[in-house]
């Protein structure tokens, strides 16, 4: 069950903007990344794929977070993630498939190629972003929404489904989604811990997504971590009987109307 993360990090941050330009270089990197992943035959026929395509996503966050600190212009920014993955894409197929020798992991290989010369205490605080401080706050949304999306523990759905998700999700929750409405992703987080045991779920799941974004927007009264907090343990814990019988029962795309109506309720 997922009600309390630890997300005292985040209470002075409510407002955050995350800045346009990094959303739509990382939608544009996702995509590139994810496309390489699904062309490549050896890394479709790997048995761990998922796995694989997971720790390649978080080493695109991890470098992208490292240039934003550093404050490198977009056009570094841009070089170096499309090394990243090129040489992640490159290792998996000449290396790691094969298993020729003992290696670093495939993304701390790639990292270390890419940005290991770059050490973020060689570069005064002069020098770095001057929102350096956020950087954990601002990329850790990002991944949160982009998780809550793709379901990486999901193994039903494949490198192609991901693609697709993103594509279709990835700005609407990035541009409206991080800011003062970021702990709705709690409850959503909730319905899809029950849901993903159900063999409804990956017909139900764009559905989902859809309608919760709508749902979300829709709501007019503040709600901020603690009341969101309150919510998810009254519908998930208190009533969980109830939630369990609701997801249980989804059919048709109105069933899923009736679950976020009960919980927002």
């Amino acid at each position: 069950m997922i009600l309390f993360l630890n997300d005292k990090k985040y209470i002075n941050s409510i407002t955050m903007n995350i800045p346009k330009s990094i959303i739509d270089m990382y939608k544009v990197h996702l995509h590139i990344y994810l496309d390489f992943m699904e062309k490549s035959d050896i890394v479709r026929g790997l048995p761990n794929e998922d796995e694989i395509v997971y720790y390649g996503w978080k080493m695109i966050v991890e470098i992208m977070s490292i240039m934003y600190v550093l404050n490198k212009n977009n056009g570094d920014t841009n070089r170096v993630l499309q090394e990243s993955y090129v040489l992640y894409l490159e290792y998996l197929e000449q290396i790691y498939s094969k298993q020729i020798m003992t290696m670093p992991s495939p993304s701390m290989f790639a990292t270390k190629i890419v940005v290991g010369h770059l050490a973020l205490n060689d570069v005064s605080d002069g020098e770095k972003n001057k929102e350096k401080n956020v950087r954990p706050l601002l990329f850790d949304r990002i991944v949160k929404w982009t998780d809550i999306i793709s379901i990486w523990d999901y193994y039903e759905f494949t490198t192609d489904d991901r693609q697709i998700l993103n594509a279709a999700f990835l700005t609407s929750y990035l541009e409206n989604l991080t800011k003062e409405k970021f702990f709705f992703y709690k409850i959503i987080e909730n319905i899809q811990e029950i849901w993903k045991t159900q063999d409804s779920y990956n017909v139900f799941h764009v559905v989902l997504l859809d309608k919760f974004y709508k749902c979300v927007l829709k709501q007019n009264k503040k709600m901020d971590e603690k009341t969101i907090n309150e919510l998810c343990l009254e519908k998930f814990v208190c009533e969980k009987d109830y939630a369990h019988q609701l997801i249980k029962n989804i059919q048709y795309n109105k069933d899923v109307d009736t679950l976020l109506n009960w919980i927002f309720s």
